[in-house]
């Protein structure tokens, strides 16, 4: 009967669990690098990363990053668990405009492990932290600082450019979760990875203006910064959908980006245009790039990723499943 088969499934079960390993080894750090989706198993890539790259450890309790501080780079965790704690982020919108429509801002708490990434969005604004990163075990991180992230923006141009393509990562989490907020019992999660392939990030600089919902476009989001209606004269705020009625806005924030998803029966956009957008931020990057940052470490215990008898992180261990944020 079918009681007797689910106990003989049950039985077969806790009899292949015994021959399962105690205990798994844990992602080395070029392993997760080669499965960070901006890097894309790009090759010179993830090589200049790994030669610019320190392993950081840290120990329990110790505080990664605090908020209000400036950014130092970005973390990539190999190990541990971390507890991010912090208020609701401003996604670029200016401070006292930000507070004036939330008076009270929500604090959130998460959990990140390995695979996930610290200090992203903080680091492409140069904006201070939103967050205080803390260990809940020991934890180790593969650390690029800020200075070397922006080398590999200048020397990553090609498109999609490196730069764009952590924006459309950002962008494409940002998106969901607003989906999910505005429009319920909708599985947007699938929905957005399905029009993959016909979505794109574009930049809207301060003062200038965009067309939008022109007859190629599905759904314009607003992932980071303000803009302002054109013709209605009413302003929107990161992160929000922005109304079909709206054609053409106008950047008010240092740092815009809208997520467009195209129809599906429009042709590719030209690269020429998103290698525009690549180019721009990195032009007007090398305008203010004149100081240099002096990474600290708070303590942490950290070596390079490459030794002096340049030995690979290839030799450092087995691979595991990564999750991701």
């Amino acid at each position: 009967n079918e009681g007797a088969k689910l106990q003989k499934m049950i039985l077969l079960k806790k009899k292949n669990l015994g021959t399962l390993p105690a205990t798994i080894a844990p992602p080395t750090a070029e392993e997760l690098l080669h499965s960070i989706s901006w890097l894309e198993n790009e090759k010179n890539q993830i090589e200049f990363i790994q030669k610019k790259a320190r392993l950081l450890c840290y120990d329990y309790g110790d505080v990664i990053c605090e908020e209000h501080e400036m950014p130092q780079g970005i973390h990539l965790i190999i190990s541990g668990m971390t507890k991010l704690y912090g208020s609701n982020p401003y996604y670029g919108v200016d401070k006292d405009v930000y507070e004036q429509r939330n008076p009270t801002r929500m604090p959130y708490t998460d959990y990140l492990v390995s695979g996930a990434i610290i200090g992203e969005l903080n680091c492409l604004t140069k904006q201070e932290m939103e967050y205080t990163v803390t260990c809940e075990t020991a934890v180790q991180t593969c650390f690029i600082s800020m200075d070397d992230l922006f080398e590999a923006f200048d020397k990553f141009l090609e498109c999609p450019s490196l730069e764009y393509k952590i924006w459309l990562k950002l962008a494409l989490d940002i998106t969901i979760k607003t989906f999910k907020e505005n429009l319920a019992y909708q599985d947007w999660s699938y929905k957005i990875c399905a029009k993959l392939p016909n979505v794109y990030v574009m930049d809207v600089p301060t003062h200038s203006k965009r067309d939008i919902y022109d007859g190629t476009m599905d759904e314009v989001i607003l992932v980071h910064g303000s803009v302002q209606d054109c013709q209605q004269l009413q302003p929107y705020f990161a992160p929000c959908i922005l109304p079909k009625t709206c054609h053409q806005v106008q950047g008010t924030a240092a740092v815009t980006k809208l997520l467009i998803v195209r129809t599906t029966t429009t042709v590719k956009m030209k690269s020429r245009r998103r290698s525009s957008v690549c180019q721009y931020h990195s032009s007007a990057r090398r305008q203010d790039t004149a100081t240099a940052r002096n990474v600290n470490t708070d303590g942490s215990n950290h070596h390079s990723l490459h030794s002096d008898s340049d030995t690979t992180l290839a030799a450092q261990g087995q691979s595991i499943g990564v999750s991701f944020l």
